[in-house]
């Protein structure tokens, strides 16, 4: 028998289908935004689906899918990334930009990020089967949509041929008697590990992302790959915090998120759709 409509919004216990819901839910879901948000917060901190089933279970009586908790991660992140997308970040005047291999399926790609060394806030993410010119370009323009008219002084990255050109392309980096021009931006593509000028920052990042990524033994589809990496952006930046502050609130985007910062940032963006 199909679900009555009543069954899942007014009732704990269906006294048709027998079946057992959680009170209070999101509109047309089964579980309660709490019980959502605390399935994004295990997987984001790196459980994997299988692991969150079995702990709601144990701990809440809950018995779900894990292709369920998978769908309520994935409709959620891209809501609450729409609703972010829309908030400028205040970057400092230093970004650092570098590549790590992903695995898709048999494969690896190559995922750029870019981060402000400030703020620590994680400004942009592409992921592609190579690292050509046109494919670094790709990175330097979704880093131009979240900055908007911003642009650093000083753009950090290794010594990959494909940056100098991309970022030749992308940004105002003339010279004139050797030296940048007034607000041209300077490239240094020769950032290395114990160098005084370094990556260290985004390494950290790609370090962040090796944890999450290890649980799930790679991707199975390039959008899958890019659709996580984007969730993790978004708990990066807003959710969790570094010295008691989160990259969003350092880059004055203050979205008084407290508590349970992913309830919060829910209903905003339901609030906003």
């Amino acid at each position: 028998m199909p679900f009555k409509k009543y069954c899942y919004q007014k009732n704990k216990k269906c006294v048709d289908c027998n079946k057992f819901f959680v009170a209070d839910p999101v509109k047309h879901h089964k579980a309660t935004a709490k019980i959502i948000t605390l399935t994004m917060d295990l997987y984001y901190k790196g459980l994997s689906l299988r692991d969150i089933t079995d702990t709601l279970k144990q701990f809440y009586g809950i018995n779900l899918h894990h292709e369920t908790i998978r769908r309520w991660i994935t409709k959620f992140t891209d809501r609450m990334n729409k609703y972010v997308e829309t908030k400028t970040p205040e970057l400092s005047k230093v970004w650092n930009t570098d590549e790590q291999m992903v695995k898709v399926g048999k494969d690896w790609v190559w995922s750029w990020n870019t981060i402000d060394n400030e703020t620590k806030f994680w400004i942009a993410n592409t992921i592609s089967k190579g690292r050509s010119i046109n494919e670094a370009r790709k990175q330097f323009k979704e880093v131009k949509k979240t900055a908007k008219d911003q642009k650093p002084e000083l753009l950090i990255t290794d010594g990959l041929h494909s940056y100098k050109k991309a970022i030749k392309k992308e940004f105002d980096t003339r010279k004139r008697y050797g030296k940048p021009i007034d607000k041209a931006v300077e490239h240094y593509h020769k950032a290395g590990i114990r160098k005084p000028i370094n990556n260290n920052v985004v390494e950290r990042l790609h370090g962040e992302f090796r944890e999450f990524d290890k649980v799930r033994r790679g991707f199975k589809a390039k959008d899958t790959a890019k659709l996580w990496v984007d969730g993790m952006k978004l708990y990066h930046n807003f959710i969790k915090e570094q010295n008691g502050k989160t990259p969003s609130q350092r880059a004055n985007i203050d979205l008084k998120l407290k508590g349970n910062k992913w309830l919060t940032l829910l209903q905003q963006s339901l609030k906003e759709s």
